[in-house]
């Protein structure tokens, strides 16, 4: 909606939302699946990649750093999921290594 009208700040209670979900959880901080003040919660890799082209997008149109730094920060909360198992890749869910295994035919 912002790239269709320019002087509105479509974004702003998007990033209200999303804040809710902040988690400075070690190793690297990130967004989870449930709002910090319900609970600490699971994180997904996926999910934060999907705040991050929003952000970046955001950034894109308006220039404002904040995006920017938000999307670093979600890039290095993403690449503590890197691996070389399966070929190499992301896991889904943060700390779960078997979000990866192939599994092996009973043929």
């Amino acid at each position: 909606m912002e790239a269709l009208k320019p002087g509105k700040a479509y974004m702003l209670p998007v990033v209200k939302a999303i804040d809710q979900y902040y988690s400075d959880k070690p190793p690297y901080p990130g967004y989870q699946d449930y709002p910090l003040k319900e609970k600490l919660s699971s994180r997904f890799y996926d999910d934060n990649q999907w705040v991050a082209i929003a952000y970046l997008d955001a950034y894109n149109r308006k220039h404002d750093e904040k995006y920017l730094e938000s999307s670093k920060m979600i890039y290095h909360f993403m690449m503590g999921g890197l691996d070389t198992a399966s070929g190499g890749g992301l896991y889904w869910k943060e700390g779960n290594k078997n979000t990866k295994k192939i599994k092996k035919s009973k043929l």
